[in-house]
Order: structure tokens, then sequence, then C-alpha cells
């Protein structure tokens, strides 16, 4: 009986412990529901748009012969002419980048037996224009080295960081504006800022295919003064989500 007593008693004694703590555990959880509901959370967006003011253009010179080294000449020989062209255009040599060469064997799958047709080489070029009035020159002059493998033209501009920049700040703002105007709805003051979540800054290119680069290319100088190409706005939009604490009077 006196061992049993003393169990009753320790049995007692851990469920005394067990909704005392219980009961402190349901305190604190209430507490941090309250603490939870005096937060707010919003997400900021910031967007600018700017016309372009250059460009990268995308192009392949390609030639087939029947031996790889004929193939090999004959697409450096379009890439030195359009070099020259370039520098006769006012552009700079480094504005040319030579890219990937591949050379592949060609065959003509028509007949019973394939037939072998010679090697096809391909070097990827690409060409920064820093002022879209040379970009139709530059065309032309591709057009004239016997280059037709036109990809597409991207358009850039050299305020790049700065608009950025501009559009993390727009960001920032419509984050807190959003903030402040669902807090004074509410009742409250909107209060310190307890996290943020940062997005890096989407940018949107511009950008035209090949059909149309023949067709700005196919312009003489004079009809591309009197109706040049007016490319669309680039836009970088960013994005920022922010929580606030909300302060009750």
């Amino acid at each position: 009986m006196y061992r049993m007593t003393i169990g009753d008693g320790e049995i007692w004694g851990t469920m005394r412990s067990t909704i005392f703590l219980l009961i402190c555990l349901s305190g604190f959880g209430s507490a941090l529901g309250a603490e939870e509901m005096r937060r707010i959370s919003v997400s900021g967006i910031g967007e600018v748009q700017v016309e372009p003011d250059r460009a990268r253009v995308y192009l392949n010179a390609q030639a087939e012969a029947r031996s790889t080294t004929e193939a090999r000449r004959l697409v450096d020989e379009q890439l030195n002419g359009l070099a020259a062209a370039l520098e006769a255009a006012g552009l700079e040599e480094d504005d040319l980048i030579a890219g990937q060469f591949t050379l592949a064997p060609q065959y003509d799958y028509g007949g019973v037996r394939r037939r072998f047709l010679g090697y096809l080489a391909r070097r990827d070029v690409q060409v920064d224009v820093d002022d879209l009035e040379r970009l139709n020159p530059l065309l032309d002059a591709a057009l004239g080295e016997g280059i037709e493998g036109f990809q597409f033209i991207e358009y850039q501009t050299s305020r790049e960081a700065e608009l950025r920049a501009q559009a993390r700040e727009l960001a920032v703002a419509d984050s807190r504006r959003q903030a402040e105007e669902l807090a004074t709805a509410y009742g409250t003051n909107l209060g310190p800022v307890i996290s943020i979540n940062y997005r890096n800054t989407n940018s949107i290119p511009y950008r035209i295919g090949q059909e149309q680069m023949v067709g700005m290319a196919s312009f003489s100088a004079q009809e591309a003064a009197s109706m040049p190409y007016v490319p669309g706005d680039l836009s970088f939009i960013d994005r920022v989500e922010v929580v606030f604490e909300l302060l009750v009077d």
C-alpha cells in the first residue's frame, strides 16, 4: 500500500506537470499566433522601359565544297571580307567575334544508295553594333560577302546597369506603398522590416528574326534613312517580397 501510494503520487505529479506544461505551451502558441497576425507580407514590382541604343547581330558563314580544306577556306574568305566591310563602315575589328566552327559531310539520300556531296563548313559569328544607324550597312555588307545565315538581332542598351537599379528602387517603393496602404486600411501602423526576399532583375530582350533581318538589308542607304526600322522598347523588371511588422496602438 505504501509503495502504491507513492506510485499514485508519482503518477499524479507527472500528470500535474504535464498539464502545466500544456497550459504554458498553449499560451506560448497563442502569443506566437498573435505575433503572426501582426505581420504583413507584400510583393513589390518595378518595371523600367527604354529604347535600345545598340544591338548584337548573330550570323553564320557557311560554305560547301568537296574537300574540308576548301570548305574551310571559303568560310574564312567570307569572314575576312565581312571584317573588311565592317571596318569600312566604321566598326572596329573587335566588334566581330567568331564563334563555334563545325564541319560535317553532306549526303544525298534520294537514291538507292546515299551519294556523297561534299563537306559543309559553318562558323557562327556575332557582331556588336554600338550605333544603330550602322545596322543596315552591316547587314548589307554581310549579304555582299555571301553570308546568308542570318539568325537574329538582339537589341540592347548601354544603360543596363542604371536601369536595373531603377527597377529595383521602384520594386522597393512599390512594396512599401502597398504595405502602408494595407496597414492604414486595417487601422494599424507599419512597423520595421522583418524579412526580405529579393529576386534578381529580369530583362526582356527585343529580338527580330531572319526574315526581318533580310528585309532590313534589302533597303538602300537612302531608303533606310527615310524609313528606319524602329525596334520595340526593352523592359527591365524587378521583384522584392517583404514582411513588415504591424504596430497596434
